[in-house]
């Protein structure tokens, strides 16, 4: 009886000293950690690796974007020295040309690229008188800058003579004086009274408009924007 102890204590011990794969075959017990704590370095060397891989993608990421950023960017307007911006178009896109008051022809889509200031009106309107001073210290202000100043008599049935009149009481200067006999520029920018002045940049938009008297001073100072 004892010895039939002895020998199911030793099978037990066996059994216990010895692994059975699931195919049957016996393997030899490994020390605690040898496999486990192989993978688990290995593993922790892969995860490392990647996260570095991570880390400098995402800093070449933030390089580049940062570098895109930074450069220059086109714009539309005109430059101090006076040369045209590469998108200059005609102001409010005025492809047409009207009579001067001398007999000549005036082409806006010539003005590609320079400043103007478009003085809408008729020899009739009184209160437009005070407004010619004005224009002419613009242009004598501005003249060297490029800034182009068009004073067009918008009534249809008039002539050139009337226009003339208008310009000597008025004290005009000798910046562009002509006609708009077919209502052309008239139709193309919605003028739709006299004393309407309209202030169009290098590249041809229109800035800024009034009608009616309008102070010097506010003149001057989108004048100066355009001629930016």
């Amino acid at each position: 009886m004892g010895n039939m102890s002895r020998q199911a204590g030793q099978r037990t011990k066996q059994a216990l000293a010895t692994r059975v794969d699931r195919h049957g075959g016996a393997v030899q017990p490994r020390p605690h950690g040898h496999v486990n704590g192989g993978r688990t370095k290995a593993g922790s060397q892969w995860l490392f690796a990647v996260i570095g891989v991570a880390v400098t993608a995402l800093a070449l990421m933030a390089f580049f974007a940062q570098a895109q950023w930074s450069k220059p960017t086109a714009t539309t307007r005109g430059t101090n020295d006076g040369s045209a911006p590469a998108s200059a178009a005609p102001p409010g896109g005025l492809d047409l040309s009207v009579p001067t008051i001398e007999g000549g022809q005036y082409s806006f889509a010539g003005q590609a690229g320079k400043p103007m200031l478009l003085f809408a009106s008729a020899s009739w309107c009184l209160p437009c008188l005070g407004e010619v001073p004005k224009l002419a210290r613009l242009y004598q202000t501005y003249r060297e800058r490029g800034l182009q100043v068009v004073a067009l008599d918008i009534d249809p049935g008039e002539s050139p003579q009337a226009w003339q009149g208008f310009k000597s009481r008025g004290g005009g200067a000798d910046h562009v004086w002509a006609m708009d006999p077919g209502d052309k520029v008239t139709l193309t920018l919605g003028i739709q009274a006299t004393d309407t002045k309209i202030i169009f940049n290098r590249a041809g938009k229109e800035i800024f408009r009034t009608v009616g008297p309008t102070p010097y001073e506010v003149l001057d100072q989108h004048v100066q924007e355009a001629l930016r």
